[in-house]
């Protein structure tokens, strides 16, 4: 089963345990996962205002879970091996100093920014931002990005099913290559010998 089709079983809910998924620092970058969101509106029914509103609530809490870690056990969180994978003590002191200039911007900004917001938001969060201050900032770049994606990828929904499509066949041929590259060298290396 491909994600667009158990996503399109519930495209409310599982598209907001995504976007948790996503502030826990599962490898989903967000912005293709906005327009997916489009998508399921296009290929599913679900409404368009639904979505965007259940987008921008999981978005905001998946991002309140590092700034929450931050704000709650600041630096100490480090000494945990696989946090040290998303966040090191030298991209936490290049965003302190980063943030000690320029924090309400630092936070704004990286919404925009794939590969900074665990770290931004999470320095935001040792730095002892305040949660409502975090809150407003970070609602204000969901606000201007999510509804925007997800009307792109309803309008757009009929080119994305043409492309996954396209995708679809080109994976198949592919495979096709592969494993007639593959027989070919057996054949190949058995014969030889």
């Amino acid at each position: 089963m491909s994600l667009i089709e158990l996503l399109s079983v519930a495209p409310y809910t599982y598209t907001a345990l995504l976007f948790i998924a996503c502030g826990l620092g599962a490898p989903f970058p967000e912005e293709p996962t906005l327009l997916l969101a489009g998508y399921l509106c296009y290929s599913t029914g679900a409404e368009v205002p639904e979505m965007i509103i259940v987008c921008c609530v999981t978005l905001l809490l998946g991002d309140l879970i590092p700034f929450g870690i931050g704000k709650l056990y600041g630096p100490r969180v480090l000494r945990i091996r696989l946090l040290r994978y998303f966040i090191n003590a030298e991209r936490l002191a290049r965003f302190n100093r980063w943030f000690d200039q320029r924090g309400d911007f630092v936070v704004f900004l990286s919404r925009f920014v794939v590969g900074l917001r665990i770290v931004s938001f999470f320095t935001a969060g040792t730095m002892k931002m305040s949660w409502g201050r975090f809150i407003l900032l970070d609602g204000a770049g969901i606000i201007l990005i999510a509804p925007a994606l997800i009307y792109l990828g309803n309008r757009f929904g009929a080119e994305i099913e043409d492309l996954t499509g396209y995708v679809k066949q080109v994976e198949h041929g592919i495979l096709i290559a592969i494993l007639a590259v593959t027989a070919i060298g057996g054949v190949w290396a058995w014969l030889r010998r």
